[in-house]
Formats: structure tokens, C-alpha cells, sequence
């Protein structure tokens, strides 16, 4: 197959036709993903870290580690999506709802940045007896400015009742009532020294008794997960937990800017250290490591489900609605406002025709095939053509007997493949000695060709949607090659739907500090984000292509649009700026010139006992340089009183205490003295024109 950029970038013999494989090169971008090699560059990171140090505030690594943390009683888990699901099957999907948002409102737990000096910055400690953490096993609460805590975190850390919450959804969902009775306060003690106990996923996995699989000589039990099962969760917990205990309470400081602890509980990167140092002794997960063939968790080999044209059906039924119709629209996009993509979609022959037909919206196939039957009906008015056609079509219909005047009332019942045939009819065979025309066949090349040119047009304004997608997959539209490539896009895009090597360890929460989920680095200012970026630019140049980290600068790219933004408008400003200050110079030398011209007898006894033209020229000079300096202080007092004002005005309509209008010291004394430099240039001029006044012809003048 030659793809459409490639004709285009070769030289073409104009009597070849080449295929166009356009179809595929938008399964391909729809498949494409971008998977970074984090491994080798936390060690390239570990070795260079000297380059960078005095760039960054902190690099925090992310692990695929589930936080298994309960009660002080073992009885409740802290969670924010687990709650829903047992809450049955009206609420499960919330869980999942929130995780496909990255749980932003109902974030509990998170790792706090590893720099003491920001976190003092940023956070404030609330009582007497708070401290910031200063083992693994203890934590923070953190508070909201005025000290405030959501109805909803208390739920999740078990505070209150989260049984409560079905009946309180069920209200809210069913009838469209919830009861906003606010809470009594807490006292600072209900939550310092609270305590809650920490499991590693792994810790949940037990051996079945009497069941093993065999790898060479040695024979593995085979793990499950005890939480599947009937078991005494209290017991468990509170017999092999880590406690876990809130050392203190902080909340935002006035006036900061950002935060950095994204949930109600912040934890150290100590804890994160003592849950993977955890991991590194799981019998289950080392277990898993040792034979990665074989899925502990059953025993049998990994092995990845292949689906064809029969089954596919069942591979998109997998796939969540909402993903799917993303898809769809994608698709959909790609005809409609892709030009150059649309324009590659040409109906030329039989095959394209047939492949189109398939995808096309009932009504338009409707309109196709009655345009088609009667086009064969005027070649062929005794009807003699299309009878072979209809007869083999009957025979398909158990019973039905379709005609040609019959046929269109009948596409409801007749499946693809049955139009299928109508339109290419059947080549000769054992059952049947000689060949039977289809409509294509029957209605000749000329008239198939302005079919084809509707048809293309028509594919313009074509709409994927559930139905053409199916067809478009089930039936044989499409080469092997591209099917294959749809079906491992959609596999990627179903939830995970057979075991593997690394769902497995990612289930049993079989993180390794080695390799991490995500690398966030958190820069001390925009020049040191330059530097960051040189250091993986370095990285990448010296790897394989494979291994170069692919990321974008969201930050960058909108900083970069609002810097453009504000340098248009800085240069609009400046423009106006300048020419208020050449319009100013001009009125500066022409007050001064009025001024001579009115001074001219003062200037006629200054020269007459014995002051100099160089004298004359000093004492305006001077007389301007006052001027300047008078209007530059009158300038800057009245910013410094309009700053006071609209730092008021900003604080009112943003409550940011930040956010303010300053003058700066240096830049009031630039101002100043660009203001005296302006009027010394404007009468400069006039200055001069006093200084050559004779002296006599000065004296005469009233």
C-alpha cells in the first residue's frame, strides 16, 4: 500500500493507478500513542542532578500504587471511590466516573513537595500543638483559609458515617433534596493525633490452598485476593497495619500564591519510600517477578485475546460509551474539516463503491439503490436483466420473495450482505452453471461513473456513528491490515480485558522506585524552566530515538500566547507613549520659545553688564532642566496616589492580596530623569535662538 504523503513526496507515473491507503493513515493517527521511557531517565537524573539543583525547588516522583489506609479500628477504608461502589449498582460508576477525572474534588491523600522551605511559604501550622511531619508514619490535615474542611472529605476519612452517604445521594438524585444543615464545629484536638493504619495492596493477597502451576522444576502457589472473599477485615487491619498519625494542621498563608499539597491528607516522600521498600519484600509480587509468564493470580499462561470480524462486536461493547463517541466524532472531524484528508476519499470503482455503500446512512443507500434499480430498469424495460439477480436474492430470504418493485420496501429486513449481492450478484459455480449480474453490472460503466461522483461528494458531509462503525468493522470493507490496526486501537481503549505481566504487578500495587508513574518538576522560576528544558534536550539528543521523552510545556505554550498578547498591547502603549512625548517636547520648546520672546529686554541688560551668550544659553537650559524635574516628581506622586487607589479597586474585585501596582524606586528615578533629559532636548532650540539676540536690539524692545 502507498500512502497519500508518500505519492505525493515520489514521482508518479501518470498510466499507473496507486492505491490510496487513506483510511489506514487515520487508524494509525487514531492508534498512535506516546509512552516515555521514565526508567533510564530517573537514572540519567540521579547521575546529573548537579546540573539542575539550583533550578529546581523539588522533584517529586509519582508511583501506580493504590494508598491502602483505613480507621484506627481496621473497620472503615479511606477512599474516595470505593465508597460509591458499595453503595451498589446505581452509584458504581461514580467511582470510575471520578477516577476518568483524575479525582480532582475528592482527592484524599497526596505527597507532600520534599522542600521544607517552600511548604513554610506556602502553608501556615493552625494551634498550639501542630508540627509539620517529622517521621514516615505521620501526616498533615489541611484546612481550607478560614479553617474550613469539606462535608465530603469528613466522609472519606471516616469521620462521619459513609454509610450515610447512599441515603444522601438517593435524596439528592431521586427526589433532588439535600439537606444543608450546617455542622457543628470541631475543636483542633478532634483531629491532632488522629490515627489511621496503612496496608500495601500485596498485603491483601494470600496462597489458595491446594493449587499450584509449575514453571520448569519449580512449583508456585497460586495467589488471590482476600478481599473477594468473607474475612475479618478488622482483625486484619488493626493485626498488620502501619499507623499513620496527623502531627499537625496547616492552611494557606495569606497572599500565597499557589499550593502544592493537592488533597485533605499530605504525606512525606518517606512514606513513599517505606510503601515501596515494602514492595521490594512482597512474597507475591516476587513471585510474579520471577515467573513473568505465568499470571500468579491464576496460574496459566499470559495470553492476549485476538479478535476478528465475527467478534468484534465484542470488543466495542467493552469499550465505554463516552470513549466510543469520541471516536466517532474524531472520525467524523477528520471528513468533515480535513480538507486535505477529505479530498482522498474518492469513489472510482466497483471495490471504493461497495467499501463507501457499507459505512453510508440507511437513507442514502435507500436513494442509491433506487437510483440504481431504475437505471437498469430504462436499459432494460421488459425487466428480463434483473430477474436472474432478484431470484438469487429471493433464495436468501427465507421465503420472501423480493422483485425489483418490492426490493426498496424491503431493505428493513435485508441484512448488508444480502445488498451485498444485489449489487455485485454472483459469479457461476458448481449449483449455478453461469454467472448472475448485479446492479453495478447492470447499469454500465457510464452511468456508475456520475454515481461514483455523487457518491464522493456525498462522503464529504458523511457522519460516523454507531451503525457505520459496525459495518465499516464486520463486514469486508476494509483490508486485513487496517482491521487489525482498528482492532488493537480499540483493545488499547477497552478497559483492561485480558491479564498481563503488567496488570498483574500493577494490581498487587507492585510499584519500584526505579520506575516511576510521572516525574513533576517544580522550578524555581521561569528562567530555571529554561534550564530544564536545555537538561532534557541534552538528555535526549544523546539516546535512541526510542527513548527520548516526549512531553509538552502546556505552561510554556500559554505563557507564550499571553506574553504575545501582552507585548501587542505593550507596543500600542509605547506607540501612543512616544508620541505623547514628542507632542510634549514640541510644546516644551515652544513655552520655552515663547518665554525668550517675552524676556527679550531681560536678556538685553544680562548681556549689557557683561553676562555671555554661554551665560544666556544656561540660564534656560537650567530654567527646562526645573521644568523636567517639577513634572517628573508631580508624575510619580500622582502614580504613587493612583496605585493606592487601584490596588483597592483590584483587591475588591479579586481578593487577591498579591496582586498589586507598584513603582518601583529605579524606575521612579529613570522616569525623573528621562522627563528632565526630554525638556532640556525641547529647549535646547529656543535656549540658543536668546543666547544670539543682540544685545542693543534686546534693549529697545518693550
Amino acid at each position: 500500500m502507498t500512502e497519500v504523503s508518500e505519492l505525493q513526496a515520489t514521482q508518479t507515473d501518470p498510466n499507473k493507478i496507486y492505491v490510496d491507503d487513506s483510511m489506514g493513515s487515520m487508524m494509525s493517527a487514531m492508534s498512535a500513542t506516546t509512552s516515555n521511557n521514565l526508567v533510564k531517565f530517573k537514572k540519567y537524573l540521579d547521575d546529573n542532578y548537579d546540573q539542575i539543583k539550583d533550578s529546581v525547588s523539588d522533584i517529586q516522583y509519582t508511583y501506580n500504587f493504590d494508598l491502602q489506609i483505613f480507621t484506627a479500628d481496621g473497620k472503615t477504608q479511606v477512599s474516595p471511590t470505593t465508597i460509591f461502589d458499595n453503595m451498589g449498582d446505581a452509584f458504581s460508576g461514580i467511582g470510575e466516573m471520578i477516577n476518568s477525572m483524575g479525582g480532582a474534588g475528592f482527592n484524599v491523600m497526596s505527597e507532600m513537595i520534599n522542600n521544607q522551605e517552600l511548604l513554610d511559604e506556602q502553608y501556615e501550622l493552625v494551634g498550639e500543638n501542630s508540627r509539620w511531619p517529622q517521621n514516615a508514619n505521620e501526616v498533615v490535615l489541611v484546612v481550607g483559609p478560614n479553617n474550613q474542611i469539606s462535608k465530603m472529605t469528613l466522609y472519606m476519612l471516616g469521620v462521619l458515617d459513609q454509610s450515610e452517604l447512599e441515603d444522601i445521594m438517593n435524596d439528592l438524585m431521586v427526589n433532588g433534596v439535600y439537606d444543608t444543615t450546617p455542622l457543628e464545629p470541631y475543636d483542633l484536638d478532634d483531629f491532632l493525633g488522629m490515627e489511621f493504619l496503612l496496608l500495601n495492596t500485596s498485603d491483601f493477597y494470600a496462597k489458595k490452598e491446594n493449587a499450584s502451576y509449575t514453571v520448569g522444576d519449580t512449583s508456585y502457589p497460586i495467589w488471590y485476593d482476600m478481599r473477594e472473599e468473607i474475612f475479618d477485615q478488622e482483625k486484619f487491619v488493626t493485626e498488620n497495619g502501619t499507623k499513620l498519625t496527623i502531627s499537625g494542621i496547616v492552611r494557606p498563608k495569606e497572599g500565597a500564591t499557589a499550593t502544592s499539597i493537592s488533597g485533605a491528607i499530605g504525606y512525606t516522600k518517606a512514606l513513599t519510600d517505606f510503601i515501596l521498600e515494602q514492595n521490594t519484600t512482597s512474597d507475591v509480587i516476587n513471585q510474579q517477578k520471577a515467573t513473568p509468564d505465568y499470571n500468579v493470580l491464576t496460574g496459566l499462561k499470559f495470553e492476549r485475546t485476538v479478535y476478528t470480524r465475527e467478534n468484534i462486536q465484542e470488543l466495542i461493547d467493552k469499550v465505554d460509551d463516552a470513549t466510543m463517541e469520541k471516536l466517532y466524532a474524531y472520525m467524523t472531524q477528520q471528513i468533515l474539516q480535513n480538507k486535505d484528508f477529505a479530498d482522498q476519499l474518492v469513489v472510482s470503482s466497483p471495490e471504493s463503491f461497495l467499501g463507501f455503500f457499507g459505512i453510508m446512512p440507511s437513507e442514502y443507500r435507500v436513494e442509491l439503490l433506487t437510483l440504481m434499480l431504475n437505471i437498469a430498469q430504462q436499459k432494460d424495460p421488459t425487466g428480463m436483466s434483473l430477474a436472474p439477480i432478484m431470484a438469487v436474492l429471493s433464495s436468501t430470504t427465507n421465503g420472501v420473495t423480493v422483485t425489483a418493485n418490492n426490493m426498496i420496501s424491503l431493505m428493513p429486513i435485508l441484512s448488508t450482505q444480502q445488498l451485498m449481492l444485489a449489487l455485485v450478484g454472483m459469479e457461476a459455480n458448481e449449483q449455478m452453471p453461469m454467472s448472475v449480474p448485479g446492479l453495478i453490472a447492470l447499469c454500465g460503466e457510464e452511468a456508475m461513473q456520475q454515481i461514483y461522483a455523487g457518491m464522493t461528494e456525498r462522503i464529504k458531509t458523511l457522519t460516523i456513528t454507531e451503525e457505520s462503525f459496525k459495518l465499516l468493522l464486520q463486514g469486508n470493507f476494509i483490508p486485513d491490515d487496517q482491521f487489525a490496526t482498528m482492532e488493537e486501537m480499540l483493545y488499547s481503549l477497552a478497559p483492561q480485558t485480558d491479564a498481563t505481566y503488567d496488570s498483574v504487578l500493577k494490581e498487587l500495587g507492585a510499584a519500584e522506585k526505579a520506575s516511576p508513574a510521572s516525574i513533576n518538576f517544580y522550578a524555581k522560576d521561569f528562567e530555571s524552566k529554561d534550564t530544564l528544558e536545555a537538561f532534557i534536550k541534552e538528555y535526549n539528543e544523546g539516546v535512541e530515538e526510542a527513548d527520548r521523552l516526549k512531553y509538552t510545556d502546556v505552561v510554556g505554550l500559554m505563557m507564550s500566547s499571553v506574553s504575545t498578547i501582552i507585548n501587542a498591547i505593550s507596543y500600542v502603549l509605547i506607540a501612543f507613549v512616544a508620541i505623547s512625548l514628542v507632542v510634549s517636547s514640541i510644546m516644551i520648546g515652544i513655552i520655552t520659545y515663547i518665554s525668550v520672546l517675552e524676556r527679550t529686554k531681560e536678556i538685553g541688560i544680562l548681556r549689557a553688564i557683561g553676562a555671555s551668550k554661554k551665560d544666556i544659553r544656561r540660564v534656560f537650559n537650567a530654567e527646562t532642566l526645573i521644568v523636567g524635574f517639577v513634572a517628573g516628581m508631580i508624575g510619580i506622586l500622582a502614580t504613587l496616589f493612583f496605585n493606592f487607589i487601584i490596588n483597592i479597586i483590584l483587591f475588591e474585585l479579586t481578593g487577591l492580596a498579591s496582586l498589586k501596582a507598584a513603582l518601583p524606586v529605579a524606575a521612579a528615578v529613570i522616569l525623573v530623569v528621562i522627563s528632565m533629559f526630554l525638556t532640556f532636548i525641547a529647549g535646547l532650540f529656543p535656549s540658543g535662538f536668546a543666547a544670539k539676540r543682540n544685545p542693543v536690539e534686546a534693549l529697545r524692545s518693550e
